[in-house]
């Protein structure tokens, strides 16, 4: 599959000129990605393709399209070392508040906002949980291949979408399927 509006864009010929057009558009597992050769051949960002004006509007044979896997393994071959530490450095950030302190001024502005909030009674019971720093209540799914398992509702919910609740009575937390 191949995202016609942005190929539109990128070419002023037609899409089928295009390098790997006929396999792009028969593979519907995945929607290919259409890439400028004058990213790798003039050593050029999209934003200075864009400022030299050819990044829009570009012939057929300056283009090719790629499998999202191939894109990136493209430009990780052709990257920088300067910007390899960049990701890496960025990638290593894991909390953007650690080592880092709150004024007394902006914690007692964070606390005036929270006074009088009013939560949901679901809220309330997930909290009060994990202060009291128990489990949540677990209960009975069907998952789509016909198994039976215990779980929360939250985790049920953000993980399996597609299970069915069995019951809406809580199971006995020591209880085993």
């Amino acid at each position: 599959m191949i995202s016609e509006n942005s190929v539109k864009l990128f070419c002023c010929e037609a899409a089928y000129l295009i390098e790997n057009y006929d396999q792009a558009i028969s593979d519907t597992t995945q929607i290919w990605h259409c890439h400028h050769r004058n990213e790798i051949a003039m050593k050029k960002s999209k934003d200075e393709l864009i400022q030299l004006g050819l990044y829009y509007d570009r012939p057929a044979d300056e283009l090719i399209f790629l499998t999202p896997s191939e894109h990136s393994s493209l430009h990780a071959k052709n990257m920088t070392d300067e910007h390899k530490q960049k990701l890496s450095k960025a990638a290593s950030i894991k909390n953007a508040m650690k080592g880092k302190h709150l004024s007394t001024e902006h914690k007692s502005k964070i606390s005036a906002s929270s006074k009088g909030r009013v939560f949901s009674e679901q809220t309330r019971h997930k909290l009060s949980a994990s202060l009291k720093n128990r489990p949540l209540p677990k209960y009975r799914w069907l998952t789509p291949t016909g198994e039976i398992t215990i779980m929360s509702k939250c985790n049920a919910a953000n993980h399996h979408p597609d299970w069915k609740l069995l019951e809406n009575i809580p199971v006995d937390q020591n209880e085993k399927v």
